[in-house]
């Protein structure tokens, strides 16, 4: 009784049914290629900075830094390179 029914009201609205079937559809679609478009993306991501070689980490500091303080930081901490950097 409950499926005759249903299908009645499928059958009377046919164009709505259809509607709301193409926008699940359509949001069911749009949620899987997030899903898939993430690690992708990640990973290309993470090349690129890799083949830059962008920095890890920037130190700032408002008083500056002396050649003693870049060269503790150079033999202190776990760093292919430490380059210090003017913003003036």
């Amino acid at each position: 009784m409950l499926l005759v029914s249903l299908l009645r009201e499928i059958k009377d609205t046919f164009g709505r049914f259809l509607a709301l079937l193409l926008i699940i559809a359509l949001g069911v679609g749009f949620f899987a290629g997030l899903k898939v478009t993430d690690p992708a993306m990640r990973t290309s991501m993470h090349d690129y900075l890799k083949d830059k070689e962008f920095f890890d980490f920037r130190l700032v500091s408002t008083l500056g830094l002396e050649d003693e303080d870049i060269n503790y930081l150079g033999n202190n901490i776990k760093a292919r390179a430490v380059e210090p950097m003017s913003l003036s």
